[in-house]
């Protein structure tokens, strides 16, 4: 009997490590790495001006990328890293109600931009950055939608 009792503890904690385990990597993958491919595209292609006044942080960088890649594709990787938590705090519910915070933040990020456009906050308005927005959004639920289909 006891013997059982350890067999099941042990398969338990398999699980649970195993489960943990996918969560880190999950995390890495969908969180970290957008954000950290967002800072570094900051760092490298559009400078720290508290590091190098003229702007750039090696002021011999001759690389020219594409505006998107420089402007607007930090900005939809951070939201999918933030979608992506949301989506994490929700997986254990069995509705499908955290769409509805997903649809909120994007409904903000939008909005963010239009208040730049009103100056109303700081910021300069782009179109290309409300095209990242909703990219980073269909991305993120195509994604979340075809997890939820293996299951």
């Amino acid at each position: 009997m006891n013997l059982s009792i350890i067999s099941i503890k042990s398969n338990e904690s398999v699980r649970e490590t195993t489960t943990s385990k996918v969560s880190i990597m999950k995390i890495v993958l969908h969180v970290l790495m957008p954000i950290s491919i967002g800072i570094i595209i900051y760092m490298f292609f559009r400078g720290i001006p508290l590091i190098d006044p003229h702007g750039n942080i090696f002021p011999i960088w001759t690389i020219k990328i594409p505006e998107l890649v420089m402007y607007n594709i930090p900005d939809g990787l951070w939201l999918y890293a933030l979608l992506f938590c949301i989506s994490m705090i929700w997986a254990h519910e069995k509705s499908n109600s955290h769409y509805g915070w997903l649809t909120i933040i994007l409904i903000l990020s939008i909005t963010s931009e239009y208040l730049q456009k009103w100056g109303l906050i700081p910021g300069t308005f782009d179109l290309q950055d409300i095209y990242a927005y909703l990219m980073a959004t269909t991305i993120h639920v195509v994604q979340q939608y075809s997890i939820t289909q293996k299951k």
